[in-house]
Order: C-alpha cells, then structure tokens, then sequence
C-alpha cells in the first residue's frame, strides 16, 4: 500500500502514521522480506514521511542481513538513507560499508563483470553517497562501487553512465583507470550517433572538466584520461547551454 501511494504521489499523512506500530511489529519479528523492506523505506522516504526511529532500527536489521539483499533492493536503501537526511552521521557510512561488502560478494558469485548489477543500480549508489555527503575516512565505500561498475560501463545506459562519472565527480572520487574507461565509451557512442541529451553531455563535461583542474594529478596522467578535443568542444557548447 505505501509503496502504491508513493507511486502515485498520494500522501495520507493519518494513514501512514496510524501504520507505524504495524510496520515496527513486523520488523521487530524480522517479518518483512528484503525486498518488502527496501520498497516500504522508499515509500516512507518519498512521501516525506519517515520516522527516525523506525528508520534507525530498519538500519539495523539491514546491516545484519544484507547477504539476502538483491543488488535492486541495495541501491533503493541506499538511496533512501541518503535521501531522508538528519539522521545521525554515523548511520549512512554504517549502510554503504555494509551494502558495498554484499555488492563485492554478488561480483565474486557471479563474475567479474558485476554480476546482477546494473547501471542504474550503481549510479544510484554513487548518487546515495554524494547526496549523503561521504567523507573522506569512508572513502572505502566508493572504491567498492567502483570495483563492481569497473569493465562494465559499456552496459550502463547513457543516463546510469552520465550520473555514476558525475556522482564521483562531485565526491571528488577521480578515479583514473575508471575515468578513461567512461571516456572512451562515451567518444564510442558519440561516434554512433548515441549520448546525444545535453543534460547527459553536459555532467559528463563538468566531470571531465573536474579531473582535469585535480591537481593531484599530473599533466600526463590527465592527458591519458581526456576526451576528443572536437568532441570535448561539442559537450562543452551542451554545457554553456548552446545545441551541441
């Protein structure tokens, strides 16, 4: 039912609260399945509507079982601790440590190339962790999503790409070997006429523009990474807002 109402939009504020002493009873006896859990934290925190102390206890109950979760129901917590703000510092690196370990694990199950993970789930990882402002002692935690998107951006669709190079952009997360391989996908579609939104050129710009005023990396480092020239000028004409 959240999940539905949050679908649509629908906030009943009365409803949701009288749920609250169900919705702690069922977690307290461990009743919700994975997926049942991550779909009710993302309703609550859509709606504008979740509590502290439920959210705090949910945290605790993910981190003990995490090995359940599915790599779709990873990115929706993720996502949702990120997203709902003011709960203590300490709860979101607790969540993303512990996500990250069950994301290596699914990699080791299933193969290098990411197993189950999509795009999407990833750069909504990455998403979770500039949202939430990660510091710079958990940095861990982004290695460990990179390790699961490396050797696979070329399944990422535009958007999923364009978000995961901007999100560790923003988290100042440059990431060489991973930076050149987005790079050099995103001159691939460019050539067969792909990543053409200017929202997309435009993230995928200002990363690039980011890793190269890093100065923490030197000048032949960063001309390894770079972009076409012809075709760094066409995202940069997306990114003053002229048709590229």
């Amino acid at each position: 039912m959240l999940w539905a109402y949050a679908t649509i939009g629908q906030r009943d504020p009365a409803l949701v609260y009288q749920m609250y002493p169900f919705l702690a009873r069922e977690l307290s006896r461990a009743a919700f399945a994975p997926q049942e859990l991550a779909n009710t934290l993302w309703a609550l925190t859509t709606l504008g509507m979740a509590d502290t102390a439920f959210l705090l206890d949910a945290a605790d109950a993910i981190t003990k079982s995490f090995d359940q979760y599915r790599p779709m129901d990873i990115a929706t917590i993720l996502w949702s601790f990120a997203a709902v703000g003011g709960l203590p510092p300490t709860i979101f690196p607790a969540i993303a440590r512990a996500a990250v370990v069950r994301a290596e694990a699914v990699v080791k199950q299933t193969g290098a190339g990411g197993g189950q993970f999509s795009g999407q789930d990833c750069s909504l990882m990455v998403w979770a962790c500039a949202q939430a402002g990660i510091q710079e002692h958990d940095r861990d935690v982004l290695d460990g999503i990179v390790k699961v998107a490396r050797g696979r951006l070329g399944t990422f669709s535009d958007q999923a790409l364009a978000n995961f190079v901007w999100g560790l952009a923003v988290l100042d997360h440059h990431d060489l070997p991973l930076f050149s391989e987005a790079f050099r996908e995103v001159e691939r579609r460019v050539r067969d006429g792909l990543m053409a939104s200017p929202k997309h050129r435009q993230q995928i710009f200002w990363a690039h523009l980011s890793l190269m005023l890093d100065e923490r990396i030197d000048e032949g480092q960063r001309g390894a990474v770079a972009m076409d020239e012809r075709l760094l000028e066409r995202f940069r004409e997306s990114f003053m807002g002229v048709s590229g």
